[in-house]
């Protein structure tokens, strides 16, 4: 059964009680973004296990849609360019379709890779694998679908054979996404309690998310069963508390914020995917005490330099402070005009706000076939009508995945420039870098020492 507690919802959920209730006024409406990485956790699903690569499917279609309230999910049209179409189950709504090219075959390549080496050894394995989580969200017969679950045997101490149970979970994001992280403890629990009468009892259960696009190796982290007892009875809590607070949401809702806890920092995402986002008062609170402003006042300063009180800050501590909560500050103003935008499209009013026409898009053949025949009849010559340009060092790299031998002759022509400063919070996992031009400590180690005149010889 679907639950309104998801695993993928509990950083939500959990850090907010009041967001299940909050968001029931308001239609669940997944992002394109939420349905890309759908279509992409079936192709990781289906390579990982048929043992293909990622360039068969190149060309592939995916669509992301609907049967009724019994599925929400991505099905295959075609698994590759040269497959025929694949008709619909019944009753499915198609929502958003994809076409898998070379930018996520790339990413997706790596994952699939590094998680078939994974399960080298495996005494078994199930992709898209449905695991019971009521006993800890308390929602009857609820489940979730974990990518991958591998289950296997590795060396202990001495003579000892530890019983490991592994769960992957695959994400096509940009923000990092840590093995530890509530979803997949929650996958873990519910899969060992799934699998345990069959093949444990487990020794050590390993969580691995598999990021390409932030890193080209599993994140893992492990833990002994009994260390993930305490975080069992930790969600049951949450679970609980959010329950309690949808069943008494006529009581507070309106009235009061204290089952609404906004997101403060980048680490804290409970409102980034919240449908009640940018209509929560809870968000409302706490936008306008960072800022130091209420809205109305804002508001006043539209279009002119805005001064916020207390930038006062020799020691950098508020700028500090003030920049966590850019991200969440960032999200709830997307969210606002998200909001605004649906509510006109649906001819709803939005005081002081209009739909206008946007920029047109850029020009394009009506008929590209049509263009073509017509320049052909005025004789015109093949450098005139076509441009004819060398394929990427991405389409290669799949182009030519069973031919490693020149792919590494040519892997020596690649360049790929560095990326550019960028802010992040001290818990991001890369290092921090010196600015450009700027002195630090460091650069002063070799002046401040004492001298020694061998250092001269």
């Amino acid at each position: 059964m679907h639950a309104k507690r998801s695993p993928s919802g509990a950083d939500r959920w959990a850090a907010c009680p009041g967001s299940i209730a909050m968001e029931a006024g308001y239609p669940d409406e997944s992002s394109e973004y939420a349905d890309a990485g759908s279509a992409q956790h079936l192709v990781f699903a289906d390579a990982t296990m048929m043992a293909r690569s990622a360039g068969f499917y190149l060309g592939a279609i995916v669509e992301v849609g609907t049967i009724g309230e019994a599925f929400d999910g991505a099905i295959w049209c075609r698994k590759n360019a040269s497959d025929d179409l694949i008709p619909p189950p019944a009753g499915f709504v198609r929502r958003r379709s994809f076409v898998m090219g070379e930018p996520e075959l790339e990413l997706l390549g790596i994952a699939i890779e590094n998680c078939r080496e994974m399960l080298r050894g495996s005494i078994y394995a199930e992709t898209e694998a449905e695991v019971p989580i009521y006993k800890l969200t308390g929602e009857a017969g609820a489940t979730g679908h974990a990518d991958v679950i591998n289950i296997l045997d590795e060396p202990g101490q001495g003579p000892q054979i530890l019983r490991v149970l592994e769960v992957h979970d695959y994400k096509s994001g940009r923000n990092e996404v840590k093995p530890d992280c509530r979803q997949l403890k929650i996958y873990g629990l519910g899969a060992a309690d799934l699998f345990a009468p069959i093949y444990g009892p487990f020794d050590k259960i390993r969580l691995v998310i598999h990021q390409p696009i932030v890193s080209d190796r599993p994140l893992v982290a492990e833990f002994l069963p009994k260390e993930l007892a305490s975080f069992a009875e930790e969600i049951r809590q949450a679970a609980a508390l959010s329950i309690h607070a949808e069943n008494t949401a006529a009581e507070w809702m309106g009235k009061s914020t204290e089952y609404l806890v906004p997101g403060r920092t980048d680490d804290e995402t409970q409102c980034k995917y919240c449908a009640a986002s940018g209509a929560c008062p809870g968000q409302d609170a706490f936008i306008t005490e960072t800022i130091g402003l209420e809205f109305a006042a804002l508001a006043d300063k539209a279009g002119g330099a805005l001064v916020l009180p207390g930038w006062d800050d020799p020691g950098g501590a508020t700028l500090g402070l003030r920049l966590a909560a850019v991200p969440a500050i960032k999200s709830w103003a997307q969210a606002v005009e998200d909001r605004a935008y649906s509510t006109l499209m649906k001819g709803g009013p939005v005081a002081g706000h209009k739909l206008v026409q946007g920029k047109r898009g850029n020009r394009a053949w009506a008929s590209e076939e049509e263009a073509e025949a017509e320049m052909k009849r005025m004789r015109l010559k093949q450098d005139v009508m076509y441009v004819q340009n060398l394929k990427t060092p991405t389409a290669m790299e799949l182009a030519l995945k069973e031919l490693p031998s020149k792919w590494n002759k040519l892997s020596r022509l690649v360049t790929q420039a560095e990326g550019k400063p960028t802010l992040a919070p001290l818990s991001d996992r890369r290092p921090a870098i010196k600015p450009p031009g700027v002195a630090t400590e460091e650069d002063f180690t070799e002046l401040n020492k004492p001298f020694n005149p061998e250092d001269l010889l």
